[in-house]
């Protein structure tokens, strides 16, 4: 129910997807989570990694990795 909680789940399950090389589904679940909360730091990251090496859309790679920055700009992800 709660949405921030949604979030750090999702962004655990995309880390595991990672972890097997599921990046369809690594891809999927950080949509979904970015969804509920784009300003979540850590799945704007990952998405922007996703978004870079499995998508190989750079555009929206350096949007999501310079709004990261902009919120958090010592942000060590």
């Amino acid at each position: 129910q709660d949405p921030k909680l949604q979030v750090k789940i999702l962004y655990q399950r995309a880390l595991l997807a990672h972890q097997v090389n599921e990046q369809k589904e690594m891809g999927a679940v950080l949509e979904r989570a970015h969804a509920l909360d784009p300003n979540f730091i850590p799945v704007a990251n990952l998405l922007a990694y996703h978004a870079a090496t499995s998508l190989h859309d750079h555009e929206r790679a350096h949007r999501l990795i310079s709004a990261a920055l902009e919120k958090h700009p010592h942000n060590i992800h």
